[in-house]
């Protein structure tokens, strides 16, 4: 008996765009100026800056498989056994979205952040849409520590060809800055009222050898 394989078609993010509204404004645009100047179409290629786009579609390539590797599920418990407040509990998921941005891009780690955030507030009385927008915030200030951070500055480190430890302690004291004004307006937004776990999964298995071989490849983007 032959069975299908629960996998999402190729071509469902085609078709996904019919729907992408701001996708078809820009197409649009695109199109008006290409056919004010068609002579210029031939060059659109060179205007991409293809070395920063091959590093950040590597980066979310060894994004995703750190997150199959359960590392970042286990990560989710370990701060839920931390958390005694609601206070307690928004400054640890902001603190983790901050510290995640600085090596998975500000997006990926939001995508990470906020799937684990919804499934704490099943768990604990967390005000969630409160939470994200912390989070959202967190992500942008953290994400603008390493070159890495965001695609802003990958494209700025691929210009400047400064070192990566070059490029992160230029940024130390504006981030500093950002984070702890962060940190403190997020012990104001949240109360200190005591949090308990309704239940708690079981872990998922952690896979080592794939987080392992997500995490070396890091090194040459140092």
């Amino acid at each position: 008996m032959r069975t299908t394989a629960s996998r999402v078609p190729w071509w469902s993010a085609f078709a996904a765009l019919k729907h992408d509204r701001f996708f078809w404004v820009l197409a649009l645009v695109m199109a008006v100026l290409a056919s004010s100047q068609p002579q210029k179409i031939a060059g659109y290629p060179s205007l991409v800056d293809w070395p920063t786009i091959a590093a950040l579609t590597g980066l979310l390539a060894l994004t995703h498989a750190v997150e199959s590797s359960g590392a970042l599920a286990r990560l989710g418990r370990w701060l839920v056994a931390r958390m005694s407040t609601e206070r307690a509990a928004a400054v640890g998921l902001v603190s983790a979205a901050s510290l995640l941005s600085t090596l998975l891009t500000n997006d990926v780690a939001l995508f990470i952040v906020v799937p684990l955030t919804l499934g704490l507030c099943r768990i604990m009385p967390l005000p969630a849409t409160r939470l994200i927008v912390f989070e959202a915030l967190a992500v942008n200030a953290g994400s603008a520590l390493t070159p890495i951070g965001n695609p802003q500055n990958l494209f700025l480190w691929q210009l400047s060809k400064a070192s990566f430890a070059k490029f992160t302690l230029h940024m130390v004291p504006l981030v500093a800055v950002l984070l702890a004004l962060l940190l403190a307006l997020t012990a104001l937004a949240f109360r200190s009222t005591p949090l308990n776990a309704k239940d708690r999964d079981d872990l998922p298995a952690l896979d080592r050898p794939l987080l392992g071989v997500a995490l070396v490849p890091y090194g040459p983007y140092g």
